[in-house]
């Protein structure tokens, strides 16, 4: 049982308690991104606990994520089926826990077999300000765009020795890990609720990115054809894919508008470019 004691945390601390244990969670406690809900019986992560995890899930003082880190606990899962602190910690708004894991060491890229993509991004679909943290501390985003990453290999091992019942273990009908436009597309809800737009995640997220390919399912997610446009044009993988769009807006007799997205598309490669200059 968790409690909010910091002298008996330090107490246990200085009793050289394992600072890094695992806790094994109740049902009812088990850890499930709020952007990844609809797919509960098939993204899950092990049952066992760090005690930073259990800091994060139920927002403890800050004080003891310091004293737990000071002492030696480790910022990131030890076990690649385990939720790692950062996750819970975005999920529930708190970014100075975020800050403070991450200025731990804490890393910023985080995968599940089972999802294509940086999860630490994924999480912050809905939570503006902690997208903005994960970009800037130089999150990856190709991931999520369709390149493969180096982090996750398919030889990793994802057991868990403290337990052999497991979540992870459970059989599931996913046979493929789950592309960002299906996250999307369950995400909506969440967004909406928080104010956040699918064109403003990809505009953000291209700012931090090198040259990609924009899956087009992600198309009927954006408020208009002119934003998608817009956005395909920033990502830079589509040059005729545009110039045949624009043809098609001054054909229709749309001119000012096609103008219009053309000098809205050059500033925004000039000022990513820009920024990339000076990250």
């Amino acid at each position: 049982m968790m409690h909010d004691d910091l002298r008996a945390t330090r107490c246990l601390i200085n009793a050289a308690v394992d600072v890094n244990a695992g806790f094994e969670a109740s049902d009812d406690d088990e850890y499930q991104p709020k952007v990844l809900r609809y797919f509960n019986s098939e993204v899950r992560f092990g049952r066992r606990f760090s005690p930073l995890v259990v800091i994060a899930l139920y927002e403890y003082s800050l004080q003891h994520a310091s004293a737990l880190l000071d002492a030696g606990a480790c910022p990131d899962a030890r076990r690649p089926c385990r939720v790692p602190p950062l996750l819970p910690a975005l999920d529930m708004f708190n970014l100075e826990l975020v800050r403070t894991l991450i200025a731990a060491g804490a890393s910023v890229n985080v995968y599940h077999r089972r999802v294509i993509g940086n999860m630490s991004l994924i999480v912050c679909l809905h939570f503006w300000r902690g997208l903005d943290l994960m970009l800037r501390c130089g999150a990856e985003t190709e991931s999520l765009l369709g390149r493969p990453h180096p982090q996750l290999s398919s030889t990793d091992d994802w057991s868990d020795d403290d337990c052999a019942d497991d979540y992870e273990y459970e059989f599931g009908t996913l046979t493929t890990p789950i592309p960002f436009w299906r996250i999307v597309a369950e995400a909506q809800y969440v967004m909406t609720r928080r104010g956040v737009t699918l064109g403003q995640v990809l505009h953000h997220l291209l700012l931090f990115t090198a040259s990609v390919r924009l899956n087009e399912r992600l198309a009927g997610y954006v408020n208009s054809s002119y934003e998608w446009l817009h956005l395909k044009a920033i990502a830079g993988g589509s040059s005729l894919h545009t110039l045949i769009w624009l043809i098609q807006f001054i054909a229709a007799g749309n001119i000012l508008g096609s103008v219009g997205i053309l000098l809205l598309t050059l500033f925004d490669v000039f000022f990513r470019l820009h920024h990339l200059h000076n990250v």
